[in-house]
């Protein structure tokens, strides 16, 4: 598996074999402000199969997902999770066959109730 990468870019890694996928991931720290963490290309597919979320500050915290799609509103429409609680410490592991695909410009969107206390990770396969 490739080496994660710094906060807020993906890499590929050949984790998962199935012939007309790549796998990617993503790794960040969520703000209190709507980010995008993954656009999906114009012609093609994102699946997400799992999203890894931590409490980093010890503070119990809340976080929101979304799935905006293209040309959609950002906004509480589009959450998938929203305002989620996060234990001190805790880490939540979302997991799914996919979980959520992103298609055509969708884009997944999170925020953390608190700047630099929360992590995200979310592996995703694209298609070839």
């Amino acid at each position: 598996m490739a080496a994660v990468p710094a906060s807020g870019q993906s890499v590929s890694s050949n984790a998962r074999n199935l012939p007309n996928e790549t796998w990617e991931r993503y790794q960040g720290q969520l703000t209190n402000a709507s980010a995008t963490l993954i656009t999906a290309p114009v012609a093609g597919a994102y699946r997400i199969w799992s999203i890894v979320v931590s409490e980093v500050s010890n503070v119990a915290k809340t976080f929101t997902l979304r799935h905006v799609e293209s040309g959609g509103t950002d906004d509480a429409t589009a959450d998938l999770y929203q305002q989620a609680a996060l234990a001190a410490r805790e880490t939540i592991i979302l997991e799914g066959t996919p979980l959520v695909t992103l298609k055509n410009g969708d884009v997944l969107k999170a925020l953390a109730s608190a700047n630099s206390a929360v992590n995200v990770l979310v592996n995703y396969s694209a298609e070839r």
